[in-house]
């Protein structure tokens, strides 16, 4: 038995890996079913005439000396008795300035044409511009079929003023507003418009905010109480719906689009946001809560705390979110997770400012509530594309919370640290499902470049270029499972190119990981495989896995890494299978002490050859196994098994064995990391037994048989320890010189279980040797003495011969006489009729059902 001197660590056979334990994903969202907005905004159509006035025909100032209020509101009210669906007021306000000391109205089918005209608020408590709410009902049937364009709405304020609006628009249906100014406002919005459906918003203007609450220039609201829009009851829930604020400008400004409160269970529906721009905004450009079916794109924000903030919950436990106006009864049903939304091909730089410390350019924002003020419920965000986007950050780029169905693919990152900063990832994905990284460069960063954590599934992240990232360029974290991290490139981490942690679990494959500050791939608590991946002159090495941690290495190419191309920690256990090697500092692989490496399962295990006292086993070669240890025990038997050999060819005789004595056996392929031999997971077991010799066995084959002028074989029986054994099955029989009389050979061969010869030999007599009736008998009185004594079982065959053709048989007639002279006779009688000169005889008996015929006589 051979002895092995060098430390051989056992690898347990029911190594688990995790990833391979992973449940097969069971859903997948279908991004191409996101679609967006298809908002057409306003439609004003069907005009049969048209009515024109002017505010100055009503006495109004366009050099701002006087109040001008109620000339305008004069011209306003022409709409009340002269315009309807079929006829247009066009109320217009020359160029100028125009002072005004109280609110003005707007009425159904008036457009007001302000183009050149300045309208200055000159009080300091409440808006300047509403509508009239002439039909109280509620709903969308307020006002409808109101264009407002050109000129400029100016707040106008100083330091006794009160939070306002300047324009509050509510209950209202097809409203137009184009190419107006709207500037300076104190704690409130420029533009606020609630319960409107078909608006368009285009080529305006917002700019000069004042005061420290973080209000949008526009803001849509749901008409849920008087706090949000006093004075414009009934308080329905009415939402905006088909909205477009397209080609506006926003500067200096707290925010710039948006809603910052909402109903629970209301949204607002089918809005496209395209082509404006925000600059110098302090806090958020674009605040969304409860957006559906939306399309952005094609926006620029510069120098903006926060770009687009897309929320289903606030992250404030009794703010943002108002309870509905009918209860909460059946409020389940209409709550809808589905946002179908696209942001897509904006450019968005976002910085630290004094109200925003931790900058994003885009966030997609759920929560779970559980024993809140609100119904309890997880308010997830799903079903939203953000793609094509161009974010310059000192913080993150893409945050993700509490979503699913979240595709970000194709955006250009970048960290910039100039100025102040916020130590951030820059895409990040928290607490979500069903969300695939995509196609993204993303570059530098305080952090990682792509961070997947919070217990996220299903996620995919796929085909980045993470360029230069402070820590890791991808990092899993935090109970993540199912998360794919393939086709990457990561280049000059701060850290380590791609890490997997806290009880994470990923496949990583295909990435390419070059010239990282620590390890190309390193599982630290996490678990999973890195498979296919190419990981070159990364500082610390190729892949590690810290203690504890239990992963797949396979099909690697470890290139010019510094340290080992491989390493496991204390108590890491790593499976290793067909990796390469090149000019890694320190050598191909590495074990700290109680770490564990092990190639798979050697396949195929087989008995080629066995005997009495050996067995020959092979086996499939397993990719990385040095050597390979050949272990064995008794069948049957609950000892641990021994290893018996330690070879480094795919085969094995294992002699000295007991004859027809059952073995188990097993193979595991041994691998070398520093002084240590680790083993392999162990093969299948195979059973074996040993042979016994047939040479050994006793038989019943008898002595003698008679001739009977065929070649003679003998039904025997052969048996082993008092088994009977059976013929083809545990052995084979041959006959030679079994023909002729005289001294026939039976050869056993073993077969199946047994193996070895034995020689038998018996002797082929005639059947009167067998009888003692041995004399020659020459004559007729012979002959029939015999035949009158032969008993009614045996037989005699007479020949009578003639003699002129005695070898011939000429003339010869053979006569079968049984016992009784009446046979005797006839046989004699022919004999003189034919005057033979010869007869001859032969005894025949039946023994067994078998014939035996002596010989002629």
């Amino acid at each position: 038995m051979l002895s092995i001197n060098r430390t051989l660590i056992s690898f347990a056979a029911a190594f688990f890996i995790a990833v391979m334990l992973m449940p097969a994903r069971c859903f997948a969202f279908d991004y191409a079913k996101i679609t967006g907005s298809t908002a057409t905004g306003a439609q004003i159509t069907g005009y049969d005439t048209a009515i024109q006035v002017d505010v100055t025909d009503f006495g109004a100032d366009p050099t701002g000396n006087k109040d001008s209020y109620k000339a305008i509101q004069s011209a306003l009210y022409y709409a009340v008795d002269n315009a309807s669906d079929t006829v247009q007021l066009k109320v217009v306000i020359p160029e100028g300035t125009y002072i005004i000391n109280r609110p003005l109205k707007i009425y159904s089918n008036t457009w007001l044409y302000m183009k050149g005209a300045t309208i200055v608020r000159n009080f300091n408590v409440g808006f300047m511009f509403r509508n009239a709410l002439q039909n109280p009902s509620g709903g969308y049937d307020g006002e409808r079929n109101i264009i407002i364009e050109g000129g400029c709405f100016d707040g106008n304020t100083n330091s006794a003023s009160t939070p306002f609006s300047n324009v509050r628009l509510g209950h209202i249906k097809n409203l137009w507003i184009n190419g107006v100014e709207f500037r300076d406002n104190y704690n409130g919005h420029l533009l606020e418009i609630g319960g409107a459906q078909n608006v368009t918003i285009e080529n305006c203007t917002f700019h000069e905010y004042y005061g420290e609450k973080e209000k949008e220039a526009i803001q849509l609201d749901t008409m849920n109480n008087k706090e949000i829009f006093v004075h414009f009851e009934p308080f329905d829930d009415t939402s905006c719906d088909n909205v477009v604020i397209r080609n506006n400008k926003f500067y200096d400004l707290m925010r710039g689009f948006g809603s910052h409160s909402a109903t629970v269970g209301v949204y607002y529906t089918n809005i496209l946001i395209s082509g404006n721009t925000f600059e110098n905004i302090t806090s958020t450009a674009m605040i969304m809560q409860n957006y559906k079916n939306c399309l952005v794109e094609n926006n620029t924000m510069t120098n903006v705390g926060n770009g687009i903030d897309f929320k289903y919950m606030t992250p404030l436990e009794y703010s943002g979110y108002n309870a509905p106006v009918a209860g909460w009864e059946g409020i389940k049903d209409r709550i809808n997770d589905n946002a179908d939304t696209i942001i897509r091909k904006n450019t968005i730089d976002c910085n630290v400012t004094s109200y925003v410390p931790d900058p994003f350019g885009i966030q997609i924002y759920g929560r779970k509530l559980t024993g809140s003020y609100y119904f309890d419920y997880d308010y997830k965000v799903e079903g939203v594309k953000i793609t094509d986007n161009t974010i310059t950050t000192s913080g993150s780029a893409v945050i993700l919370n509490d979503t699913g169905g979240i595709q970000v693919k194709s955006n250009t990152v970048k960290y910039d640290s100039s100025e102040n900063y916020y130590k951030s990832d820059l895409i990040i994905v928290k607490n979500s499902t069903d969300t695939a990284v995509q196609s993204n460069k993303v570059s530098d960063g305080f952090q990682s470049g792509i961070y997947v954590g919070d217990t996220s599934s299903n996620v995919t992240v796929k085909d980045n270029t993470c360029t230069s990232s402070g820590a890791s360029g991808i990092y899993v974290s935090i109970n993540s499972s199912e998360v794919t991290v393939s086709g990457n490139i990561v280049k000059k981490a701060g850290s380590h190119g791609i890490k997997i942690t806290k009880e994470a679990a990923a496949d990583i494959s295909e990435n390419t990981v070059e010239e990282s500050g620590g390890y190309g791939v390193i599982f630290t608590g996490g678990t999973g495989s890195a498979k296919k991946n190419t990981l070159v002159s990364n500082k610390k090495g190729g892949v590690y896995a810290d203690s504890g941690v239990e992963v797949t290495v396979k099909e690697n190419t470890l290139k010019n890494n510094g340290g080992y191309g491989i390493a496991a920690a204390d108590n890491a256990k790593i499976r290793i299978g067909s990796n390469s090697y090149e000019g890694n500092s320190d050598g191909k692989l590495n074990a700290s002490s109680g770490g564990t490496l092990s190639v798979d399962a050697p396949k195929k295990l087989a008995a080629d050859g066995i005997y009495e006292d050996q067995v020959q086993l092979s086996w499939e070669s397993v990719s990385e196994a040095e050597e390979y240890a050949v272990l064995r025990r008794l069948a049957g038997s609950e000892d641990d098994y021994e290893t018996v050999a330690q070879v480094y060819s795919t085969s094995y005789v294992d002699a000295g064995l007991y004859s027809h004595t059952k073995y188990e056996y097993k193979v595991q392929g041994l691998v070398n990391a520093g002084e240590t031999l680790h083993s392999g997971v162990n093969s299948d077991a195979l059973e074996v037994r040993t042979k016994a010799t047939v040479a050994d066995c006793t038989t019943d084959l008898k002595p003698q048989v008679a001739y009977n002028g065929k070649a003679r074989e003998q039904s025997f029986g052969v048996y082993c320890n008092g088994d009977r054994l059976v013929e083809d099955v545990d052995y084979k029989v041959k006959y030679y010189n079994n023909t002729a009389v005289g001294k026939a050979t039976v050869i056993i061969t073993g077969c199946g279980q047994f193996c070895g010869l034995k020689e038998l030999t018996f002797d082929i007599v005639f059947s009167n040797q067998i009888t003692d009736m041995s004399e020659k008998r020459n004559t007729v009185t012979s002959c029939a003495a015999d035949i009158g004594s032969a008993y009614a079982s045996d037989r005699y065959q007479v020949k009578v011969i003639g003699s002129n053709k005695f070898d011939s048989g000429d003339g010869n007639e053979n006569i079968v006489v049984k016992g009784g002279q009446t046979y005797i006779q006839i046989m004699l009688e022919k004999v003189k009729q034919e005057k033979a000169l010869k007869i001859t005889s032969r005894h025949i008996r039946t023994v067994g059902g078998e014939t035996f015929r002596g010989m002629w006589v």
